[in-house]
């Protein structure tokens, strides 16, 4: 059985580590809790297309429950993950 080694995306000044949970800009580590890391690596493995708010569920909470206002509007990890890409901030 073969391991497939998970992909290191780069964008920018960031580079997301997806086998070591990682995202870095300009070589600094920024700080994601883990469900803010997950909803940005869906984000970047979809990049130029648009994810459905029912795969963004299965891929970020698929054991969880999860109601509305988590993934409609402006859910809090987005807004957490907003600041942290935003070079100005």
């Amino acid at each position: 059985m073969s391991h497939q080694p998970k992909p290191i995306y780069e964008f920018g000044p960031y580079r997301l580590d997806a086998a070591e949970r990682l995202l870095s800009r300009d070589g600094e580590v920024v700080p994601l809790q883990p469900k803010v890391f997950d909803l940005l690596l869906v984000l970047v493995e979809r990049h130029g297309r648009l994810v459905e708010k029912d795969e963004l569920m299965k891929a970020v909470w698929p054991d969880s429950i999860v109601d509305e206002p988590c993934v409609s509007g402006r859910p809090r990890n987005q807004a957490v993950l907003q600041p942290k890409l935003n070079p100005f901030s």
